[in-house]
């Protein structure tokens, strides 16, 4: 968030999946708290979204504001008043609504504060499924309901700390994948509520990353995403996850924006198709977006045939 949030714009490279690693392709950006569309060219935060979250950390790291706005009289409401310091716009009791005393939210200075806490990189897979059990609406945000959500989610309702939220999800991630990284290796049980749970985490995503008011996610957003959510599959990141994001990268594809439907259906396709498209069926109805996308990495596999 410009000079005043020292939130990185690039991941991790040790978090990207091993595909990107090899590929030597552009860092991603994160998809938490700060939105792809939030972000200038040089990937710092535009102040005009994120304006009440970069006038707290101006201010410096004095949470006694929100303390004083907030009636902190349970553990939770002390934990959720130590990162709220926005006004909540939405709130029907809010200032917008003529209240005396606001409603807050935890905005994009309370989130990074609150990742610095976790121990945790904006962009770790762990943060997102913060967000999801918290069923959150916006990115750089969580409302006082939607935390008390995802706290009750880890059992952390009563009286959540940093050090207790961190170890939950440590055990929600280690029980989606099977303590593994990456996901079970092959020959492991997978338990249905797994792939249950992980579709479910798959979808919301898409809503999450959605701009307000569009109905297409943006192409480096939905690479960001696709690139972050898979490290919760339970049987591991897709071999086929690095080609489809090279390619949507290189602009060969021409376009701009994902879909719902093919957002959805690429599940389906990892899920079906093998890992070198053996059982890719042409007769499918499929998305023109992945049929492209098969018949450029068939072309480039014969390439390499005929190169060798």
């Amino acid at each position: 968030m410009g000079s005043c949030l020292s939130l990185k714009a690039a991941a991790n490279p040790d978090m990207m999946p091993k595909s990107q690693q090899q590929s030597g392709k552009r860092k991603r950006r994160p998809p938490l708290p700060v939105p792809n569309s939030a972000l200038a060219s040089d990937g710092s935060a535009k102040t005009s979204r994120l304006q009440a979250g970069e006038a707290y950390i101006v201010g410096g790291d004095d949470r006694s504001a929100s303390s004083s706005l907030v009636a902190a009289t349970t553990e939770f409401d002390r934990f959720f008043a130590s990162y709220a310091f926005e006004v909540d716009p939405t709130d029907d009791n809010g200032a917008s609504a003529g209240a005396s005393t606001p409603h807050l939210k935890i905005g994009a200075g309370g989130v990074a504060h609150l990742c610095r806490d976790l121990g945790l990189d904006p962009v770790d897979i762990r943060v997102l499924l913060l967000a999801w059990l918290c069923r959150a609406r916006e990115m750089c945000a969580f409302t006082e309901a939607e935390l008390r959500r995802g706290c009750a989610a880890l059992r952390q309702a009563e009286a959540p700390t940093a050090d207790g939220l961190r170890a939950a999800l440590d055990a929600r991630l280690d029980a989606m994948t099977g303590g593994r990284a990456g996901g079970r290796v092959s020959g492991d049980t997978l338990d249905v509520k797994d792939n249950v749970a992980f579709k479910d985490l798959y979808r919301w995503a898409f809503d999450f990353g959605l701009e307000s008011g569009q109905r297409t996610l943006q192409l480096p957003m939905a690479t960001d995403l696709w690139a972050l959510v898979f490290e919760a599959r339970p049987s591991g990141v897709p071999p086929l996850l690095g080609a489809w994001l090279t390619w949507l990268q290189s602009g060969a594809s021409g376009v701009k924006g994902v879909s719902r439907d093919t957002w959805n259906m690429f599940l389906t396709f990892i899920d079906t198709c093998g890992s070198d498209l053996s059982a890719y069926d042409h007769n499918e109805a499929w998305p023109s977006l992945i049929d492209d996308f098969v018949e450029a990495e068939t072309d480039r596999a014969n390439q390499n045939l005929l190169n060798c």
